[in-house]
């Protein structure tokens, strides 16, 4: 009995002691978990949720999912997404999350703190982003528009007629638009009475309602032809003037064409409009060939330009060769009358004697 006695004291003790190792063991595996758990609350506060994708950020944060995050600063922890709290105005997402960690059977679990993860796409944004897109497609189209037209001027004005200055704003036309809204605005109109010419510099305007603000096409420059010019309207006017020349046929072979430079009133010009042209003139002669030259042009009163010129020759006069000879036979005559006046004095002279 004494042996059995002693055999079962020895067996009760080794469970004791088994359940007092258990025991301590789990007080120590307890207070481990407790330091890993304080740990891990310090590591979810430096933890921060990031975007996997940094393109998200172009989306509102309302369109985040739990599997767009995870987590920096942390390779041996688990990350878990809690709850998502956005704010699209501003931008925001507000995530809750906590840290999970397993250490053998054990699982430990941070507590859940709060994060934001900023620079969305705010709803202003959005609303300029659209505002703007949709901005470039009406840009886009008033462009496409404006280099399809075409410029015209109304029926009632006669281009070869009229000098392109005397052109308003009013009299030019437009072809139509595709879309009734977009509206022609000029920006200039620069004429060129010389060329006959008449650049349009214009544009296309659509009022958009959103902004409140008019949106413009790209300006273009057309180029309208077939006006009347300066030099069209001097050389119309000249053709009308009429010369005439005030020497008699029998003056012009008695005398040089340079004898007559001097003489007022050498030729009258008519069939002109004396209040908007000057008639210039101009003589020379050719006393070798007995011709006299008159060249006259028009220059304009209106404006600083002349026409072109026109040159008339008038032959028929005394040549200096005529000029010498007939100065010559008159010598010659007058030689003679005096030779004849002594040879009859002479004769009257024998005779009273």
């Amino acid at each position: 009995m004494k042996k059995v006695a002693k055999i079962l004291t020895i067996t009760t003790a080794s469970v004791l002691s088994v359940a007092a190792i258990g025991a301590i063991t789990a007080i120590l595996i307890h207070r481990r978990n407790q330091r890993y758990l304080v740990n891990l609350n310090k590591i979810v506060n430096q933890t921060n949720p990031i975007l996997k994708n940094k393109d998200n950020l172009n989306k509102k944060a309302s369109e985040i999912k739990e599997e767009d995050i995870t987590f920096e600063n942390n390779e041996k922890f688990q990350g878990e997404v809690r709850k998502l709290e956005f704010n699209d105005y501003d931008g925001i997402l507000k995530v809750t999350y906590r840290l999970v960690y397993k250490v053998g059977f054990k699982t430990l679990i941070s507590q859940s703190i709060v994060k934001q993860i900023v620079g969305f796409k705010t709803l202003p944004q959005i609303e300029k982003d659209e505002i703007d897109k949709e901005k470039a497609t009406i840009k886009e189209s008033l462009d496409k528009e404006i280099e399809s037209s075409t410029i015209s001027l109304k029926d009632t004005i006669d281009k070869a007629k009229t000098l392109p200055k005397k052109i308003n704003y009013s009299d030019i036309e437009f072809s139509k638009t595709n879309n009734k809204d977009f509206l022609y605005r000029l920006k200039e109109i620069v004429a060129n009475d010389k060329t006959g010419t008449l650049a349009v510099s214009y544009y296309l305007i659509y009022y958009y309602k959103k902004t409140d603000q008019f949106i413009e096409s790209k300006v273009i420059t057309k180029t309208i032809l077939g006006f009347n010019t300066y030099g069209n309207i001097l050389s119309s006017e000249l053709k009308k003037v009429t010369m005439q020349l005030n020497i008699a046929n029998e003056e012009k072979t008695k005398n040089l064409a340079s004898s007559f430079l001097t003489k007022n009133n050498l030729a009258t010009f008519s069939n002109y409009d004396h209040t908007k042209f000057e008639l210039i003139t101009h003589y020379s002669h050719d006393d070798i060939l007995g011709k006299l030259v008159v060249k006259y042009h028009l220059k304009s009163l209106e404006f600083d330009e002349q026409s072109e010129e026109i040159i008339k020759e008038y032959d028929g006069f005394l040549t200096y060769e005529q000029f010498l000879i007939s100065k010559t036979k008159g010598r010659l005559n007058t030689y003679q009358n005096n030779l004849k006046n002594l040879q009859i004095k002479k004769d009257q002279n024998q005779s009273s004697l």
